[in-house]
């Protein structure tokens, strides 16, 4: 190093965060659109993460290092991971599927409080529990499966047995 030159400064990882723009799919005088406060309402979107997360990659699995929040309140969320980066073995998208509380349209029309965020672990779905799946037989491992190779959906708001 030469003469005069101090190191740089060690720089903490800071906690990462990406922010979520959540509207509604309708349009100003679209015939049948909601207004108003909507309650537990659905959210899908994909997201694309950064090979610097360093967030181990298995295909079809929840990572364990992403939350949803709305503000500093984790929310009810499921993640899927569809694809890998190719040199690091790394999550590279991911699916999300979400619950908001609640939703309020009018000005300006969508929410920018919620956010997916980085965590060192215990992050993942939330609630733990899966919100659909396949019943391996009756009663599990959703109570209300009849017997195996039905699908069930359990979201808070709502509860589907499926027969495929």
């Amino acid at each position: 190093m030469p003469a005069g030159d101090a190191p740089l400064p060690t720089i903490a990882k800071a906690q990462l965060q990406v922010p979520i723009i959540v509207q509604p799919a309708e349009w100003t005088g679209q015939l049948n659109s909601v207004s108003g406060t909507r309650t537990n309402t659905l959210v899908t979107f994909g997201l694309g993460i950064p090979d610097a997360w360093a967030i181990p990659c298995t295909l079809q699995a929840s990572p364990s290092q992403l939350e949803l929040k709305n503000g500093g309140t984790l929310l009810n969320s499921q993640f899927l991971t569809t694809e890998c980066w190719p040199n690091t073995g790394n999550v590279k998208w991911v699916l999300v599927d979400a619950q908001l509380p609640s939703f309020t349209e009018g000005s300006p029309g969508y929410d920018t409080t919620i956010t997916v965020t980085q965590v060192a672990s215990g992050g993942g779905n939330n609630p733990a529990i899966n919100m659909a799946g396949v019943c391996t037989g009756a009663g599990t491992p959703d109570t209300d499966c009849p017997s195996s190779g039905y699908l069930y959906v359990n979201a808070t708001s709502a509860h589907f047995i499926v027969n495929p």
